[in-house]
């Protein structure tokens, strides 16, 4: 999922903030059960790793992936429910399916 920022300078739009918030990922070929998270946050920032990001987060905002969970707050209205998510909304609604 992702939930990133744009901005318009000198009327060319681009990314301000890409935030990408992976639940899980696995590999194919052993399938998600046997899959350990292997994309690991990024320790060294560009230029120094040519793919690097501008920061590195800090550890408190560092997100776990599988098997560990999170809720993914929206800054967005959800086009069915038509109302935002925030963390805590999800985990109660959760109860009411089976």
């Amino acid at each position: 999922m992702y939930e990133n920022d744009y901005v318009k300078e000198d009327g060319v739009w681009k990314i301000r903030r890409l935030d990408y918030m992976m639940q899980w990922q696995a590999d194919y070929e052993t399938g998600w059960a046997k899959t350990t998270a292997h994309l690991q946050p990024a320790a060294v920032c560009y230029p120094e790793n040519p793919i690097g990001p501008d920061v590195i987060l800090p550890e408190t905002q560092v997100r776990e992936t599988w098997p560990h969970r999170q809720e993914v707050p929206m800054s967005f209205a959800h086009p069915v429910l038509a109302a935002a998510f925030a963390v805590g909304d999800f985990t109660p609604m959760q109860k009411k399916w089976p």
